[in-house]
């Protein structure tokens, strides 16, 4: 009894940077690896074919996500929040504005055209139509959540993350299992469901701090910062998806649903990379602000060590986890993991020093190196597959 009273009072006496850091590391990973571990359901309830095109519905939803919010809860909004700190409530719902209104644009345009869209991602209108409702919700909960990772109020983002990440699942599965006849569309709109019912609270939330619609001055510095950053955004998303999707169409449905589950088993690492990015992004803005580049460079070298001996020990037991996620259908997945799990680590690498130029708005380069990136990956999927 005494001990876990001196543990708890250590735990209390940690300053709340810290406390918020480490429980930010645990909400991301709560985020993507409750999803994760369900994934050995999933690849039992549905076929080859169709765990490969929910996961192509999974990269176009990414895909499109870029253009039809250019992405504003990313870099844009995490700077401009330090940067504008006293008007911060304003910014916010501006932007929350900005990409409503942008996101509505492309709706309306998917509307006008929406047989010849449909073809061109062969998805139904169902499908896209929660692609949207997705889109939308997803930003509300970015913009909220950016907020509070800079504000190291780490308790409601946490609870709210394993609400969703228990409900995920828990929806998807009761859906695929009472329309079996339409699982791909079950587990989409469980998603969609879920999102909508737990993130539009905080829309609502942001707009009611500042009912600030349209403001010139913050959308045309947000449009200015974002634009350039499109092709970095749509780099990343090209570099994480078009293998899956090229893999659909130059192959079939059974190859893309095996590769995907080696893909989803290397998003273990993924997952622990973004909330240690997340995590690391709202300080390493202020110490830049600060000018302390030594205490960044420190705490860099520690992270990225960490980083590489986890990528390694996924590596090495990826028979053992293929095992147990999916049946004997997916084994031949245990030859993909290495490779996009080095890829995984780049990746990381890549966006630890990126946050430098963000932060300085010297976004130009950063679309250079990934848009070169993307045009690379492109050419060899195709050669090699």
């Amino acid at each position: 009894m005494g001990t876990i009273k001196s543990l708890k009072n250590k735990y209390i006496n940690i300053p709340v940077q810290t406390r918020a850091s480490l429980w930010f590391v645990i909400c991301g990973f709560l985020q993507r690896g409750i999803s994760t571990l369900t994934t050995p359901i999933f690849t039992r309830l549905l076929s080859t074919a169709e765990f490969g095109d929910y996961n192509a519905f999974s990269s176009w939803l990414e895909i499109i996500t870029v253009f039809a919010t250019l992405r504003l809860g990313f870099g844009v909004f995490m700077q401009g929040c330090v940067k504008f700190e006293e008007d911060r409530d304003r910014f916010a719902s501006a932007l929350l504005s900005l990409a409503t209104t942008w996101w509505l644009g492309f709706l309306c345009i998917y509307l006008v055209g929406f047989r010849f869209w449909n073809n061109l991602l062969s998805l139904n209108t169902f499908e896209v139509l929660c692609m949207f409702a997705m889109m939308i919700s997803t930003v509300a909960f970015n913009f909220w959540s950016v907020k509070k990772r800079i504000d190291f109020d780490y308790v409601p983002l946490v609870k709210l993350t394993l609400l969703v990440a228990l409900l995920k699942p828990a929806f998807g599965i009761a859906a695929v299992l009472l329309f079996p006849e339409h699982k791909v569309e079950a587990r989409i709109g469980s998603l969609a469901l879920v999102e909508l019912l737990c993130y539009s609270g905080l829309y609502i939330s942001t707009k009611n701090k500042s009912r600030t619609w349209f403001h010139k001055f913050y959308w045309k510095y947000a449009v200015s910062y974002n634009i350039p950053l499109v092709p970095h955004f749509l780099s990343q998303t090209i570099l994480n998806h078009s293998d899956r999707l090229m893999i659909k169409t130059m192959v079939d449905s059974d190859a893309a649903g095996i590769y995907s589950l080696a893909y989803s088993i290397s998003l273990i690492m993924t997952m622990i990379n973004t909330s240690i990015q997340n995590t690391l992004n709202p300080w390493i803005y202020i110490q830049i602000k600060a000018k302390k580049f030594q205490a960044i460079a420190k705490v860099a070298y520690i992270i990225l060590i960490v980083v590489a001996f986890a990528n390694f020990m996924l590596i090495c037991f990826a028979p053992e986890i293929i095992y147990i996620f999916a049946p004997r259908a997916y084994h031949e997945a245990v030859y993909v993991i290495p490779p996009v799990a080095m890829g995984c680590y780049f990746l990381f690498m890549y966006c630890l020093f990126a946050d430098f130029e963000l932060y300085q708005a010297k976004t130009m380069y950063m679309m250079i190196a990934s848009v070169i990136s993307a045009v690379l990956n492109l050419v060899l999927n195709y050669l090699f597959i």
